[in-house]
């Protein structure tokens, strides 16, 4: 009965989050620290989740807090 208590928080967390996300961004359970900017397209990164966040759709970097398709970057 627990486990299923923590599982149904979990969901209800992850769904609540992907909600909020802005446009161009999905929500991620297992976010990257270091998502794609304009300044930096392909980071260097190692593979280990961070905490669950709304993160930039693949194709997209965040340049001024907003994810732009990464062929507009200035």
């Amino acid at each position: 009965m627990r486990s299923l208590l923590i599982v149904a928080l979990f969901a209800l967390v992850v769904f609540s989050f992907a909600e909020n996300c802005g446009e161009n961004e999905d929500f991620r359970a297992c976010a990257t620290k270091c998502e794609p900017t304009c300044a930096n397209k392909m980071p260097a990164c190692v593979m280990m989740c961070a905490p669950a966040a709304c993160q930039c759709k693949d194709g997209f970097a965040r340049h001024d807090g907003k994810c732009i398709d990464v062929r507009k970057c200035p």
